[in-house]
C-alpha cells in the first residue's frame, strides 16, 4: 500500500510556530525536529513525501535558521532509512500549483493514501476528487489553522498540536 504526503512548508512551518509560542517558555523547532516530524508521518511504511516550499531570499535573521537549507542533508538520511523524501523550492503561487498537479496525477496512480500537510481549505475540492476515487485522505494541521473544508474531505485528521510534545522532546 503506498503512502504519499504532500507538504506545504509555509503552511507547515506557521502551524508549529504559533503552537510553539503558546509554549511556556516558547521552545525553538530544529532540524531535528523536523527530521523527526517527518519520520513521524512516514510511520515507517511505503512512503513518500513531496515537500514543498517557498524559494524566495532569505531575510537577514532568518539565514541562520532557515531549515529548507538542511533539505539535502535531511534527503540522505531520510533515505538511509528508506523513507523517500523529495522537496521543490517556487514561488507561493508555484507551491500550491505543484501540490494541485501532484494531486491530479495520483487519479490514476496505484496509492492508497494520501495525506496532505496543510491546513489551507483551497486543496479541498481537489482531494474530494481523489477521495471518490477511493483514495484515502489524511490531513495533518494545526487546531487553529486547518479549515473546515478540510475537515469535510478527510478520513482522519492529525493534529501538529497533539504531536508537537513527542517531537520535541529529541
Amino acid at each position: 500500500m503506498k503512502i504519499r504526503v504532500f507538504i506545504d512548508y509555509e503552511n507547515l512551518m506557521g502551524a508549529i510556530i504559533s503552537i510553539l509560542k503558546k509554549m511556556k517558555p516558547s521552545p525553538k523547532f530544529k532540524y531535528e525536529q523536523l527530521k523527526k516530524f517527518f519520520k513521524w508521518l512516514a510511520k515507517g511504511k511505503n512512503t513518500e513525501i513531496f515537500c514543498y516550499y517557498e524559494d524566495k531570499k532569505p531575510k537577514e535573521e532568518e539565514r541562520k535558521t532557515r531549515l529548507v537549507d538542511y533539505f539535502p542533508i535531511l534527503k540522505q538520511q531520510l533515505e538511509q532509512e528508506r523513507i523517500s523524501f523529495n522537496f521543490s523550492g517556487a514561488s507561493r503561487v508555484s507551491v500550491d500549483s505543484r501540490i494541485f498537479a501532484a494531486f491530479a496525477r495520483m487519479i490514476t496512480e496505484d496509492v492508497a493514501q494520501i495525506y496532505l500537510v496543510s491546513g489551507d481549505g483551497d486543496y479541498a475540492e481537489t482531494l474530494q476528487v481523489l477521495r471518490e476515487q477511493k483514495k484515502k485522505i489524511v490531513v495533518v494541521s494545526g487546531k487553529d489553522c486547518l479549515s473546515g473544508l478540510l475537515i469535510a474531505v478527510a478520513d482522519e485528521i492529525y493534529y501538529i498540536d497533539d504531536e508537537i510534545n513527542n517531537i520535541m522532546s529529541s
